[in-house]
């Protein structure tokens, strides 16, 4: 079985069980989640979501697409390529009164997906390390949006490559990082102009409740210190437009 096929069913059998883990109940997930969140509420008051249509990239369980609709997206069609995390985002955004009618889910992958929908903006969120061919899909997406949002693993913090390789979790889901300067160049080349980038979360996914903990109070100073954020930071944010765009 190739990697992006045991990677599809990894997450297959993850929403069998309820959910992705990173997702649970432990202190660190519920932590690091809720600062990604904040993050991309601070990145987006700029380039707001309100009456959009949204594109959303491995939209796993929808909670994505929830979390769009919050921030006003007008329509959210979400793909991704395991049919049971379609299949629950189906039945989970038809049950919320933000969503209900306002989402539809696919499933596909980024390279097998066609559409004569044009969308406002396409949403990566935390999926372009999982897709057997980054680039290629980036550029692919690239030709439904005149603008994108991205949400990645950090690829400068070396804790995060440890992690990588040692926990079974990121093994099993086959989990990777690319560094910031990688991300900005495949979106560069698929005709997108940079316009904001933020460094966030110092809480690690799955640690000690206590190290989250530590971590957590840290955190703020951490996120504001230049170079150390790009070498400490969970998450790289990132946004941009076509040159036309607006």
């Amino acid at each position: 079985m190739k990697n992006d096929q045991k990677n599809v069913e990894s997450f297959n059998q993850d929403v069998l069980q309820g959910t992705y883990a990173y997702y649970g109940e432990k202190l660190s997930s519920r932590l690091a989640n809720e600062r990604i969140d904040r993050g991309i509420i601070d990145l987006m008051r700029r380039f707001p979501l309100e009456g959009k249509s949204v594109l959303d990239i491995g939209s796993g369980d929808g909670t994505t697409a929830l979390f769009l609709c919050k921030l006003g997206a007008r329509r959210v069609v979400g793909i991704d390529p395991a049919e049971n995390a379609v299949a629950a985002a189906m039945e989970r955004c038809e049950r919320d009164p933000l969503s209900k009618g306002k989402t539809r889910f696919v499933a596909a992958d980024v390279a097998s997906f066609s559409s004569a929908e044009h969308f406002d903006v396409v949403v990566f969120s935390r999926v372009i390390h999982h897709l057997p061919d980054p680039a290629g899909s980036i550029q692919k997406a690239a030709a439904f949006a005149p603008a994108f949002l991205a949400i990645e693993p950090n690829g400068l913090n070396l804790a995060l490559k440890v992690i990588e390789k040692i926990s079974p979790y990121h093994r099993a889901h086959d989990e990777k990082s690319y560094t910031p300067a990688t991300l900005t160049r495949w979106f560069e080349a698929a005709g997108y102009a940079i316009k904001q980038t933020s460094y966030v979360n110092l809480v690690a996914m799955f640690c000690p409740d206590w190290l989250a903990k530590i971590c957590k109070i840290f955190e703020p100073a951490i996120e504001s210190i230049p170079f150390i954020n790009s070498l400490c930071c969970g998450q790289f944010l990132l946004y941009g437009e076509k040159a036309d765009h607006r």
